[in-house]
């Protein structure tokens, strides 16, 4: 690392909390001529994120481990924004939060800083929790490392060629799924489809429903009693990070990813981000990488009926939201390179 200053991004959260806030730093790196520090230990990965993905050579920026960074440099010897923390890095444990934003224990300063301010000190701190899109910005950078690789092609091998994908949140965000499942009957008929859930329950139920035999996929079996957020466990490990982008890879290389609105209005941020993935260049790289054979994303040519209309009136919004995703990325991965 030859550059002499720095943003230290610490994300909180579940893996799309931490890919929106990666981005951000990102961003702000490129803009101000800074390299990326990351901690992703304190998120709900409870790894190195960088073991997991690289990231392109287009994205223009020096990204590094906290634990390679530290090996290189001595980060306390440099000066930090917020000033208080100078000194304390890697020393202490930010629990209390203000907002999306987490605080020193000992100073009380909000680990943070303007994005639209340029810094005189030589690292930044950026602390924080919170979804939304800036994770879909993200992954046209991003690729699987080989070891990850290595881990993915026994997990996704036994994927059929041409499937769709179901992304059922009912943990701490409830969803109908059997309303929602009765509303995509039509999409489903006949389609092989592989279901991603963090619901233990959802996936035995669907698993073992006569409807579904033969066609249905998982990569790992849940507790079938769980109804608890997976980044929650105590038992989060590589192993099971492993499965979360098994899962996340599985839906990117579907010709279709389908999920609803859970019943607090909002739509889960992992659903939004396998979606984001399926319509970005995440998936052709994805499937390169690990020589997937990509089907057409087409329509399945269904009937005009019942179960049609169901699809149509119960997913109107989420279509219209979904097209206009896909429109952004094309625009900004194949015109913009905002990064660039």
């Amino acid at each position: 690392m030859d550059n002499s200053k720095y943003v230290l991004c610490v994300p909180h959260g579940g893996l799309n909390d931490m890919l929106c806030q990666i981005e951000m730093c990102l961003r702000y790196c490129k803009r101000h001529n800074r390299s990326l520090i990351l901690d992703t230990t304190h998120s709900g990965l409870r790894d190195d994120f960088l073991k997991y993905f690289s990231f392109r050579n287009g994205c223009g920026v020096e990204v590094t481990s906290w634990l390679e960074a530290q090996k290189q440099i001595d980060l306390n010897s440099f000066s930090t924004y917020p000033k208080g923390v100078q000194g304390t890095l890697g020393l202490y444990t930010a629990t209390e939060q203000s907002g999306f934003s987490y605080l020193h224990p000992d100073s009380g300063q909000i680990l943070t800083f303007d994005f639209g301010k340029k810094y005189d000190e030589s690292i930044l701190i950026h602390e924080a929790c919170g979804g939304g899109f800036n994770s879909y910005w993200l992954l046209q950078y991003l690729e699987p490392t080989d070891w990850l690789v290595s881990k993915l092609k026994p997990s996704l091998s036994d994927l059929p060629d041409s499937f769709v994908a179901v992304h059922i949140r009912n943990t701490d965000l409830a969803t109908n799924y059997r309303e929602f499942l009765h509303s995509i009957d039509g999409a489903l008929a006949g389609q092989n489809f592989f279901l991603c859930t963090d619901s233990g329950v959802v996936q035995n139920e669907l698993k073992n429903a006569p409807q579904y035999k033969g066609r249905i996929f998982i990569i790992k079996a849940l507790d079938p009693n769980s109804e608890q957020r997976l980044h929650d466990e105590d038992t989060v490990d590589e192993s099971s990070n492993i499965s979360l982008f098994s899962d996340l890879c599985a839906m990117a290389l579907a010709r279709n990813v389908y999920f609803t609105y859970t019943l607090q209005g909002r739509v889960s941020g992992f659903s939004g981000l396998a979606y984001a993935a399926s319509a970005s260049l995440f998936s052709k790289n994805l499937a390169t990488k690990i020589g997937h054979k990509r089907m057409p994303r087409r329509s399945n040519g269904l009937r005009l009926n019942n179960a049609v209309m169901r699809y149509f009136y119960n997913q109107a919004s989420l279509i219209a939201v979904k097209r206009a995703v896909k429109t952004i990325l094309w625009i900004r991965e194949r015109v913009l390179r905002p990064f660039n």
